[in-house]
């Protein structure tokens, strides 16, 4: 569901968004723009973090098809196909946390 943009009181712009909060702006761009992030946020859940090995740096090439990431070496390659592609971007993102929390 996305959230819909009316013209308030007073010149100012109401959001709506879909949990049912409204929130006033002074124009309309910071309407849109408030519109665009809360339609473009999602809330996920993170699988567990299950290191298997360090990769110093890792290159992605997309594709329409799907991707391919290339080793430190570019030895190593792995074709990735479309309906596998959110598994291992979650994956990425849990390993990405974890780092991050390790790190502080």
């Amino acid at each position: 569901m996305r959230p819909t943009i009316r013209r308030g009181g007073f010149g100012r712009w109401t959001v709506h968004e879909p949990d049912g909060t409204a929130t006033n702006f002074r124009t309309h761009a910071q309407a849109i723009h408030h519109s665009d992030e809360i339609a473009r946020t999602i809330t996920i859940t993170l699988p567990p973090y299950r290191p298997q090995r360090k990769v110093e740096e890792v290159i992605v090439t997309s594709t329409e098809y799907g991707g391919t990431f290339y080793g430190p070496r570019e030895i190593e390659q792995i074709d990735i196909t479309p309906s596998s592609v959110k598994t291992i971007a979650l994956a990425l993102l849990a390993t990405a946390h974890h780092q991050e929390r390790n790190q502080k």
